[in-house]
């Protein structure tokens, strides 16, 4: 009877047209050969706005349930304890410009990881005063890095050596997964091996990064639709992942 109690309690206090969020469902469609699946999708998890109440194995919703045995209380007093100290739960009212803006935050978090021409698509169904939100998700392609060029770039020879003594520790490798996010991770790395160095005015914004891959077509028009579709169809017909070469610049530091 408890469990019953439960289910009617959750949606008993909602007002007309609200719903509660119930779940957030993932649905990933990968290109060939993706790595790490199982953390690309608990990552997504974390950029979308807008989460269910908790439940207890997945079932039961204790802090929500509490919430519902005495509304008023919450509501009058705002700043209860219990609500700031999150052992008590509002209820997540289903809110559709969060699930838009989600589906945006899914599509920029790809393209920062190096995921070209993704797809996301939002739909909600609703049961029972419940919200059930499922992302279809379409990572598109990435490249791996094929080549990373540590010295031509760089004018100084002595942060050339420094950089050349540490490109063990980078973190643009062969044959790993190229993305944005590792740009700004490498950025830091170089930064602090140099100013240890004694290069105290060396700063981030000294150090720059050019791609250079044989498939430059797939990534003219990223955002143009018709050109993506092309594009990615040519990607599926081939049966590698596309590789690119990378090249560190580093321009003078900041007199």
């Amino acid at each position: 009877s408890l469990w019953v109690t439960t289910g009617c309690n959750t949606t008993k206090n909602l007002k007309d047209g609200q719903y509660l969020l119930r779940q957030n469902s993932i649905k990933l469609k990968y290109q060939r050969n993706i790595t790490r699946k199982g953390e690309l999708k608990d990552n997504i998890q974390k950029v979308i706005d807008q989460k269910p109440n908790h439940y207890f194995l997945g079932m039961f919703p204790v802090k929500l349930w509490l919430y519902n045995m005495n509304p008023k209380k919450y509501e009058k007093d705002t700043i209860n304890f219990q609500l700031k100290s999150n052992t008590v739960e509002r209820p997540i009212i289903f809110d559709s410009s969060l699930m838009r803006r989600s589906a945006q935050n899914i599509k920029s978090y790809l393209y920062n990881q190096g995921y070209f021409y993704a797809q996301v698509k939002d739909t909600v169904k609703f049961k029972k005063k419940k919200a059930y939100i499922t992302y279809d998700i379409k990572t598109g392609f990435s490249y791996l890095i094929n080549k990373v060029d540590f010295s031509s770039g760089v004018a100084d020879s002595a942060i050339k050596q420094f950089i050349d003594d540490t490109k063990d520790e980078s973190f643009l490798q062969k044959g790993s997964d190229f993305s944005f996010s590792l740009f700004e991770s490498e950025r830091s790395r170089i930064t602090s091996v140099l100013r240890d160095k004694g290069y105290f005015k060396f700063s981030q914004e000294n150090i720059l990064f050019e791609l250079d891959t044989a498939n430059k077509a797939l990534l003219r028009g990223a955002d143009n639709p018709f050109e993506s579709a092309i594009n990615f169809i040519a990607i599926q017909k081939n049966a590698k992942r596309p590789t690119t070469d990378i090249k560190l610049i580093i321009s003078k530091e900041d007199e």
